[in-house]
């Protein structure tokens, strides 16, 4: 998260035994200046992981969305918690992304059945109350999970652009939503490509389109793709591919 051009919130997990990365993880929180010097560095323990952070300026608060929610200071000191059904039901876990839409709403990477398989964008009010949510997934599939950064982005909060990607690396999907959640339109892209497609990131860009980014091989592991190269897929406002961007393999 960046506040006022001139610092930098990072959020992140951190363990004291190398070898053992999965066991007694703490919450970790970085502030930075410009210059990349260490304001403030703090840990707590937690038993649920937050890859976001963000800023609330109607409460003055930083918050760590999760089922268990954090609200923060300007010194990231919890000044409290709120525990929501709701967010434990749709919290997307450590990919998600989560952001202030407006006064009254937040925009969370969510989850959607009880299995929590089904990925997708949901309005949250600010008492953690879950408003709305869409789905891009298809039914026959496995199940779908966030872009490994940035599972969705905007310019302007009348177009919102979201992905998510199936568990197989078998497709992936992108919508265009506004404000309200309601779809332009939903497109599934490498259906039949014998690649497997491995998203990192989306991004909107300033004509009203967004650019995809990842890495893709035929085989893969771990749902990660080996022997990797490098991709990029620009749309234009209506879904369509305008160009591609493949540098050829470990590039």
């Amino acid at each position: 998260y960046k506040k006022s051009g001139n610092e930098l919130i990072v959020t992140g997990i951190f363990n004291n035994d190398k070898n053992r990365l999965d066991k007694n993880r703490k919450q970790l929180l970085i502030k930075l200046n410009n210059d990349g010097q260490i304001i403030i560095n703090k840990w707590f323990k937690r038993s649920t992981l937050i890859s976001s952070i963000f800023y609330d300026p109607k409460i003055n608060m930083f918050i760590l969305f999760s089922s268990m929610t954090y609200y923060l200071d300007s010194n990231l000191t919890i000044i409290d918690s709120i525990y929501s059904f709701d967010a434990l039901e749709h919290f997307s876990g450590i990919a998600g992304k989560y952001v202030y839409f407006d006064d009254n709403k937040y925009l969370i990477s969510a989850r959607f059945d009880d299995d929590g398989y089904e990925r997708g964008l949901a309005l949250f009010d600010r008492n953690l109350k879950f408003l709305k949510g869409i789905k891009a997934e298809l039914q026959e599939w496995d199940y779908d999970f966030p872009f490994g950064r940035q599972s969705f982005d905007y310019i302007d909060t009348s177009e919102i652009f979201f992905g998510v990607q199936n568990s197989n690396l078998t497709y992936y999907s992108i919508g265009k939503v506004n404000s309200n959640l309601d779809p332009y339109w939903i497109k599934y892209f490498s259906l039949s490509d014998s690649d497997r497609h491995y998203v990192w990131s989306l991004t909107a860009t300033q004509d009203g389109g967004c650019v995809i980014v990842g890495a893709k091989g035929q085989d893969f592991e771990n749902e990660i793709p080996k022997d990797l190269s490098a991709w990029a897929i620009k749309l234009d406002s209506d879904g369509n591919t305008v160009s591609t961007k493949d540098p050829g393999s470990n590039e």
